[in-house]
């Protein structure tokens, strides 16, 4: 199979794998290990349905490490460093947008009080994300 070929269907398939491991990890977790700081999982998936969606997912996988061998598709490498980067500039820029001056130009006037006991904690968060880079 050509090069091009080989590169979209490798890349697709990565971002299904992506998709099924995390399905995965969601439905093994349970309780508090599933929730975070602003938000909860909400258990609404019935065990049988639960075991139903894990076999299928493992059997996805399965289907995907065999088109893998078939076509001899080479893992790709993923560089760590280039992932971390990517991932701070993406909280970067979301840490941008809410600085209480954007928030009130795009959604509206904040109060003042909201703005200045917000405008510190922006800060120290974009200050953060800049001693991690």
């Amino acid at each position: 199979m050509p090069e091009n070929h080989n590169r979209v269907l490798r890349s697709g398939l990565l971002i299904i794998e992506r998709r099924l491991r995390q399905i995965d990890q969601e439905l093994r977790q349970t309780g508090e290990e599933a929730d975070s700081i602003l938000e909860s999982t909400v258990n609404d998936i019935d065990p049988k349905t639960r075991k139903r969606i894990i076999d299928a997912v493992a059997s996805m996988l399965d289907e995907i490490n065999q088109i893998k061998e078939l076509f001899n598709l080479e893992p790709a490498e993923k560089s760590l460093r280039w992932e971390i980067t990517s991932m701070l500039s993406e909280i970067w820029t979301i840490l941008e947008d809410l600085r209480p001056e954007k928030i009130s130009r795009a959604y509206g006037q904040m109060s003042d009080d909201a703005q200045h006991a917000l405008r510190p904690h922006i800060t120290r968060l974009l200050n953060m994300v800049d001693e991690i880079d």
